[in-house]
């Protein structure tokens, strides 16, 4: 009783440690997608997409508070969103979304006392590439550690958990939509100049998320694997399945290997096999969902 009762303290401080880690991450996220707008964005009449670019309509048609109209507009997102992504879910993104929200009250009061100084040169392209670079950035923290800032963001959340759909195809997608509409209201050069700043956040976004894939699938064809497959995969968490293979035209048959593997693991394993058949082909895939015991693949 004694041992159960300490594993389950230590499960629980795991899970208050990683959460409390993940919302530094998500509001590090959210500081910098509050700067990359009110820093690059507004002062140069760029739209940004999805519900962002709905505040920044709303912003330069009426002159609406960014930090307001951001809260408002995210109540029934977060209401329609509850149900899918969880408590936990919905938790992250209520920092993500508040901590925005907060951070372009700071960012408004600060322009207002003329602490901070717009980013302003004449030049929109630049602007644009620091606008898309820091956006990105900031949003691809705040998806990486499971979080969103509400909006078309959740959204995006809710399509990649039930559909599987890439968040930042969707965000993508959003933004296009939200930016084309844009074109009434705004200048044309400066919603072309919108569309370069969301596609190099959309870029960011992809790198900063590319890595985190639950494990790699490995298929292994080699001439004879008897010697070494049960030396080299045999202490594989979920073992390996072995099968003869016939390559055509030519009739060559072949044993192969398929497998899963962590990152750490798929780095080993390709340099012993390497070593002990060079001529072995070996295919990877990254695995970005599974089901079934997937802990010794976390990290």
């Amino acid at each position: 009783m004694w041992g159960l009762t300490v594993i389950d303290t230590a499960r629980a401080m795991l899970v208050r440690y990683s959460f409390v880690s993940h919302s530094i991450m998500i509001l590090i996220g959210a500081a910098l997608f509050a700067l990359a707008i009110q820093l690059f964005a507004i002062p140069n009449q760029f739209v940004e997409g999805g519900a962002t670019g709905i505040v920044l309509l709303l912003h330069y048609a009426f002159h609406f508070k960014p930090s307001l109209t951001t809260f408002l507009l995210n109540i029934p997102v977060f209401i329609a969103g509850w149900r899918v992504l969880g408590v936990r879910g919905i938790g992250l993104s209520a920092i993500g979304a508040c901590g925005l929200s907060f951070f372009l009250w700071v960012l408004e009061y600060a322009q207002h006392k003329g602490w901070l100084v717009p980013f302003l040169v004449g030049d929109y392209l630049l602007a644009a590439l620091y606008a898309g670079l820091t956006s990105g950035l900031g949003l691809g923290l705040i998806l990486r550690y499971g979080g969103s800032m509400g909006g078309t963001t959740l959204i995006a959340r809710m399509l990649h958990v039930s559909f599987g759909l890439h968040p930042s195809k969707m965000i993508l997608l959003f933004d296009v939509v939200v930016i084309g509409a844009a074109v009434l209201y705004i200048p044309l050069d400066k919603v072309l100049y919108t569309f370069v700043m969301v596609y190099v956040a959309s870029r960011v976004i992809h790198l900063v998320n590319r890595e985190q894939c639950l494990a790699k699938e490995m298929t292994v064809y080699a001439k004879s694997t008897s010697d070494w497959a049960s030396q080299l995969f045999g202490g594989l968490a979920h073992g390996y399945a072995m099968f003869e293979v016939t390559f055509e035209p030519g009739g060559q048959r072949m044993q192969a290997i398929r497998c899963l593997v962590s990152r750490s693991e798929w780095y080993r394993l390709k340099r012993e096999i390497k070593r002990v058949d060079p001529a072995a082909i070996m295919i990877v895939h990254d695995v970005h969902d599974m089901a079934g015991q997937r802990s010794a693949f976390e990290s």
